[in-house]
């Protein structure tokens, strides 16, 4: 069972629709009942015979104001009619179960069976493996320049790193000051090389970590993303909309160097480190422009996540098992 860390949905889902000849979205199972239910009822006659009553209505008059008519007429009473009526009714009953499975986590497994069967995946080692599927497993870091750079704040890291410092070298300040005329020369001069030393360590640590702040906060605007997969002879750009969890938990849970878990990556090799070079910005070539993204490269080697010959890799999916 795969635990996967990263999924890149784009991608497979481009690749499952041109091996299908289009996207199987997902599957749907249908199940419906009816029922119906009908009532009638018929009129008719159930005898023939028949009685004739005459009603006869007198005439009524007030003279020299109204009179009414004479009326004469007859009802026809036949025994046995009855009245009727035809009802019909239709009760529909409907259920639709609907079940859809949507093409994710099960697509990952169709294009790596694919793959395999194809014999499409090549060796990180293979000398033309630019533009070909691998599928790795080894020992990773997670890399998150957003997260180093918000934990390289130069004054803070200098303040907690050299607390413990501060507070031994002024302990012998004072002992320096309540020390007897025998030993306050030693004691002096104690206290001297120990803030003389702590000092130089100061500014020489300040220094490189000013460099080291500046450099993640440059790198910010150019990187094309805030986090990599860092594996053996690869270096992997991450999308963060693809993560199942975000790049600093993974920094946290699985970024340190004593780390013994391994992990699998599948994706396509985009290209290959050439050069860790600062580029000549001196050079009169007309060229110049076009070699300011190894400036990329350059600091990435700073930091030791690339080196000369490195493949870069679009991960499709990262995952453990």
């Amino acid at each position: 069972m795969k635990e996967i860390i990263y999924l890149d949905t784009g991608l497979l889902h481009s690749y499952i629709a041109q091996l299908n000849d289009g996207l199987p979205t997902g599957t749907n199972n249908e199940r419906s009942e009816e029922v119906r239910d009908s009532s009638e009822k018929e009129a008719g006659n159930k005898s023939r015979s028949f009685v004739d009553v005459g009603l006869t209505s007198g005439e009524f008059k007030i003279p020299g104001l109204f009179k009414s008519p004479g009326a004469q007429g007859s009802v026809r009473i036949q025994p046995g009619r009855y009245s009727g009526e035809k009802i019909s009714l239709s009760q529909l009953e409907s259920a639709k179960e609907i079940i859809s499975k949507q093409l994710h986590d099960n697509a990952l497994e169709i294009l790596e069976e694919h793959l395999n069967k194809e014999k499409l995946f090549v060796e990180v080692s293979d000398s033309h493996s630019e533009g070909k599927f691998i599928k790795i497993t080894t020992r990773f870091k997670i890399i998150d320049f957003k997260n180093l750079s918000n934990i390289m704040q130069t004054e803070k890291l200098m303040e907690l790193m050299f607390l413990k410092t501060e507070q031994e070298v002024q302990l012998v300040e004072e002992q320096y000051k309540q020390a007897n005329s025998q030993t306050k020369a030693l004691l002096k001069t104690k206290f001297q090389q120990a803030k003389s030393a702590l000092e130089t360590t100061k500014k020489n640590m300040r220094e490189n970590i000013s460099i080291a702040e500046k450099t993640l906060e440059y790198l910010g605007g150019i990187l094309p993303t805030e986090a990599f997969l860092k594996m053996d002879n690869t270096i992997s750009p991450l999308k963060q909309e693809f993560l199942r969890e975000k790049s600093q938990q993974l920094m946290f849970k699985y970024g340190h160097n004593g780390s013994s878990i391994d992990v699998t990556l599948v994706g396509k090799v985009t290209s290959k480190v050439k050069s860790v070079e600062m580029p000549n910005f001196n050079s009169n070539s007309s060229n110049v422009f076009l070699e300011f993204p190894a400036i990329i490269t350059f600091f990435l080697n700073t930091f030791g996540v690339v080196k000369r010959g490195d493949l870069i890799v679009t991960p499709i999916a990262i995952y453990f098992e």
